[in-house]
């Protein structure tokens, strides 16, 4: 087998994970076009207070989650294929029986130099561990903000359980005030984005000291929200990794490392 065949079984793995990825953005582009999540105001004369809370209409669809893990899957796959290749091209054979090559992903230079280096990388030309040492977290300063970490966490969370999403909002919210019947002074106090969305999220307040009734002349509030889908339960920052933009980001650095490896050590193009 040429160096060029080696890496077939990588280049579809990627190929899928694109399609996969293709297949799914309009599906949850649809979803979000449905306003799955609208603004309730509520106005309490005996505090004086109106708040403006969610109403989840309806939630992503928890096959997501699946379709999403065999996304992650397949790039992580891609990575650990090619260590497997590596191996070959130093020993010409593939790794022994219960090795734990694999590609290493690391927040940390000790990490990588122990583990990293004594198993996952066993029999790994100097070289190529050299070029993936270039691309850890630790190494290009994005530590866990890198998308090969992003990735290493949304692998390790697919193994164990189905990756969990859920509505996102997306930037601040904001709310806009119709005139008011009599003079006051208000208190406006909008929620921060971005973040998660759930039923009777309070996305904003506002306070009228002294008035208890509806302060406006009209019955109207204008909200704004804008929200995508995003990673949920087990994310380090529940609700801020999009979902799309945390695949794409995956997916290309995955793609540009393995692109490296291929034309430095290999010798041929992905």
């Amino acid at each position: 087998m040429n160096r060029n065949e080696q890496l077939a079984g990588i280049r579809l793995k990627l190929a899928r994970a694109w399609q996969q990825i293709d297949a799914l953005k309009p599906d949850i582009k649809a979803f979000i076009d449905t306003e799955p999540y609208l603004p309730r105001i509520n106005f309490r004369p005996q505090t004086h207070e109106l708040t403006v809370s969610v109403e989840v209409q309806r939630a992503p669809d928890p096959m997501w989650g699946v379709r999403i893990g065999e996304i992650v899957h397949n790039f992580r796959s891609a990575l650990d294929h090619v260590v497997w290749e590596l191996v070959i091209l130093s020993t010409r054979h593939a790794p022994a029986r219960g090795s734990k090559n694999q590609f290493p992903i690391f927040e940390t230079a000790a990490g990588f130099d122990g583990r990293g280096l004594s198993q996952f990388l066993r029999n790994v030309r100097t070289d190529a561990v050299d070029l993936i040492r270039s691309e850890q977290p630790f190494a290009t300063g994005e530590g866990e903000r890198s998308p090969l970490w992003h990735l290493k966490e949304l692998s390790d969370i697919d193994k164990h359980r189905t990756l969990h999403i859920t509505g996102a909002m997306v930037e601040a919210f904001n709310f806009v005030f119709p005139a008011l019947k009599h003079d006051a002074v208000v208190h406006r106090e909008p929620a921060r984005g971005p973040g998660p969305i759930q039923q009777d999220s309070i996305l904003g307040r506002a306070y009228f000291p002294g008035v208890s009734v509806w302060p406006f002349a009209d019955d109207k509030i204008q909200c704004e929200l804008r929200v995508d889908v995003a990673f949920d339960h087990g994310i380090p920052t529940s609700g801020t990794w999009l979902v799309f933009a945390t695949l794409a980001d995956a997916g290309n650095r995955t793609e540009r490392v393995l692109r490296k490896i291929a034309e430095v050590i290999f010798d041929v193009e992905l």
